[in-house]
């Protein structure tokens, strides 16, 4: 009888934390969409364009929230992370890209899901160190390194260069993950087959994901949640 009581308490817990997580996902998408408005308004206002639209900016936020209910109902971790890269891929625009995972017994970064990629690129980046990669930094400065240039940038060594440049990579954005604890858990990359940066508002909507993603990695999860 007593373990019965402590399953269920601890049932309602989880599922409070996962209506919590789910509440403050629809206020993020409310936000970010007013904050786009805001910045559309004033773009328009200054004459500048963005190769972004609204459209899709609102559209990969809706899709969060949708990502964040189906994932609290059991969705594999997995299917979650493919998502989220095909939206940051999306959202900027970007033709390759890939989530990693830290494994926190090695200490090193390892690709969970990826888009693009052929194998030699796969197995060179099979296991990433806190160096020599634009992904390695973000992992140990815990903050975004922008690659506009592949070729000449000082992220990279000599091999790990020739295998971005063989995958035809040539830019390249790397996003930490950061869980409920304040640690990176991941990092989401987006790669271009040329010199260039991402899009500030674009960055922005990968910023979200990453906050999100990483919070419901460490969010637990109840069997069913009603909303």
């Amino acid at each position: 009888m007593a373990l019965a009581r402590d399953f269920l308490a601890e049932s309602e817990a989880m599922i409070v934390t996962a209506k919590r997580v789910i509440k403050e996902t629809r206020t993020r998408v409310a936000d970010s969409r007013a904050l786009i408005e805001k910045i559309t308004q004033c773009l328009e206002r200054s004459g500048r364009a963005s190769d972004l639209s609204t459209d899709i900016e609102i559209e990969v936020l809706e899709r969060l929230h949708e990502m964040t209910v189906r994932f609290l109902h059991k969705e594999s971790l997995t299917t979650l992370l493919e998502e989220a890269l095909e939206a940051a891929m999306r959202v900027t625009a970007a033709p390759l890209g890939n989530v990693q995972l830290l494994n926190p017994a090695t200490g090193v970064l390892n690709i969970a899901v990826q888009q693009g990629f052929r194998s030699d690129f796969l197995d060179f980046f099979a296991e990433v160190p806190a160096t020599g990669s634009a992904c390695g930094l973000a992992l140990r400065n815990g903050r975004r390194v922008i690659v506009r240039n592949v070729v000449g940038d000082p992220s990279f060594t000599v091999e790990s260069r020739r295998a971005m440049l063989r995958a035809n990579a040539r830019a390249v954005q790397s996003t930490p993950l950061v869980g409920m604890s304040g640690n990176v858990i991941g990092i989401v990359s987006t790669h271009y087959r040329e010199p260039r940066v991402a899009q500030t508002r674009a960055l922005s909507i990968v910023d979200i994901y990453a906050r999100q993603i990483g919070t419901l990695m460490e969010s637990p999860r109840p069997v069913a949640i009603a909303v």
